[in-house]
């Protein structure tokens, strides 16, 4: 069997290469081409490669045996109807072509009905090349292209041929053997499908129980989380606190020191001068107001010691400024004639009441009075003004004495800020006071500011 295919196989390709080879007697023929008149040897055994400066020029005729030569026409179409036209000549030229490649088909014959076996060719226009660059390495005839690939198709044919008996033995096998194998594929299938049900039912079990466990530790995570936040507030709301009772220690124990310093001052006048009546009483009613604010200070202190809970630093209530500015000036008098400095209230006596904090309020002013004296030379005035308008009332504190620098105005409401300027009687200072009056007169929505030049006297403003 295989020899009788062999030879219907063997005899079918040489029958059509001698049919391709002597099908006809008369076939046209590009004979020559000349590139830059230039004889372009081998032509035809390789690709035609040109540059678009090139000219290139095809000579035609026809290839014959027993047809007798005379004149011929040729219909040249060039690059698919690119160019399509009758020429009695039998040569062509092209030149200045775009890069590309190109076809020319030529058919040449006698006259309208007697045409001959038409031919092409095919060139590539391509810059930067060399003239005639060998680049085709396998270009063959078409006759002997058509011969070896007719060979492989051969080869092919037969491999393919011995590949499907040699596979068609290997899957015969018999029905006997083809039962005992689906048996024995259904017995281990019906065995897999018996232990996957049961591995599944447990399986099962299993994740309902890790669903229960994970619900409660869900439960008790949400719990956690949720006594993390309470705790964190805690956290926050005592270290809050304690900010606050800090604050309010420093506030208390400084502001203690301005009513005992002016109680001591004001014993040593009744100790060291002799002294008129009136001069006496305005001395113990100094004494007395010290007092009182000294005994309200260490009020407040031991209330918030006691407290836990948060402190507001004002207790607002319908009050009298007047009497906070009297007040205030009287504990500060004795102090002022004792460092020969004059104090003057130039107040307002017709400040309405409203609504602040008159401790606090005093607190501020006594500070801001306290420090014009602390700090002025002898011979000096500080002027106590307090006066209300559109809806606001204003206090301020002016001293004629050494100012305050442009670099220490900067830093000068900053807690713990130690100015330049030394107290003239050899007071201590602990940088607080102009800080708590900034925040006492911003806890009333209030703003301080400052106005001085050195050597002509400070204005505080509240």
């Amino acid at each position: 069997m295989k020899r009788i295919v062999f030879t219907v196989l063997s005899y079918f390709f040489i029958f059509s290469v001698f049919n391709s080879v002597f099908a006809n007697d008369i076939k046209t023929e590009i004979s020559q081409v000349y590139v830059n008149n230039v004889l372009l040897e081998n032509a035809f055994s390789k690709d035609i490669i040109i540059e678009p400066t090139d000219n290139i020029t095809f000579i035609f005729s026809k290839k014959y045996k027993y047809s007798s030569s005379g004149g011929l026409t040729f219909l040249i179409d060039f690059n698919n109807g690119q160019i399509k036209k009758t020429i009695n000549d039998n040569k062509i030229s092209f030149s200045d072509l775009s890069e590309g490649v190109y076809l020319l088909n030529v058919q040449a014959f006698f006259d309208e009905n007697n045409e001959i076996i038409p031919t092409n060719l095919k060139f590539i226009v391509r810059k930067n090349i060399s003239n005639f660059s060998e680049n085709s390495l396998f270009s063959f005839s078409p006759i002997v292209l058509y011969v070896l690939c007719s060979i492989l198709l051969l080869q092919l044919i037969i491999i393919l041929y011995l590949l499907f008996i040699k596979k068609a033995k290997k899957l015969i096998i018999t029905e006997q053997e083809e039962y005992i194998n689906l048996d024995q594929a259904y017995s281990m299938l019906k065995k897999s499908y018996t232990d996957l049900n049961s591995a599944n039912k447990s399986l099962n079990f299993n994740i309902k129980k890790m669903e229960r466990i994970i619900g409660n530790l869900e439960d008790a995570n949400v719990e956690l989380l949720n006594q993390k936040e309470n705790l964190l507030i805690k956290k926050n709301q005592l270290e809050d606190l304690h900010a606050q009772k800090d604050e309010l220690y420093a506030v208390a124990i400084h502001d203690l020191k301005n009513p005992a310093a002016a109680m001591k001052g004001l014993i040593q006048l009744l100790d060291d001068f002799d002294l008129t009546a009136q001069e006496q009483q305005e001395i113990m009613e100094g004494l007395v107001a010290s007092s009182e604010s000294i005994f309200k200070l260490t009020e407040e202190l031991s209330t918030s010691i006691s407290n836990n809970t948060e402190q507001n630093l004002v207790n607002i209530e319908d009050a009298s400024l007047k009497k906070v500015i009297d007040t205030v000036f009287i504990i500060n008098n004795a102090y002022a004639n004792k460092k020969e400095i004059r104090l003057i209230n130039r107040s307002s006596s017709t400040l309405p009441n409203f609504n602040f904090d008159p401790n606090k309020i005093k607190e501020v002013v006594d500070n801001l009075i306290n420090n014009a004296i602390k700090y002025g030379p002898k011979n000096t005035e500080v002027i106590l003004e307090a006066f209300f308008t559109n809806s606001k009332v204003t206090i301020e504190v002016i001293d004629n004495g050494v100012g305050i620098s442009d670099e220490d105005l900067k830093k000068i409401f900053k807690k713990g800020s130690i100015l330049t300027p030394k107290p003239t009687g050899g007071e201590s200072s602990s940088g607080l006071g102009l800080w708590i009056v900034k925040k006492l007169v911003e806890a009333h929505n209030g703003k301080v500011w400052v106005k001085s030049k050195v050597g002509k006297g400070t204005t505080f403003v509240v």
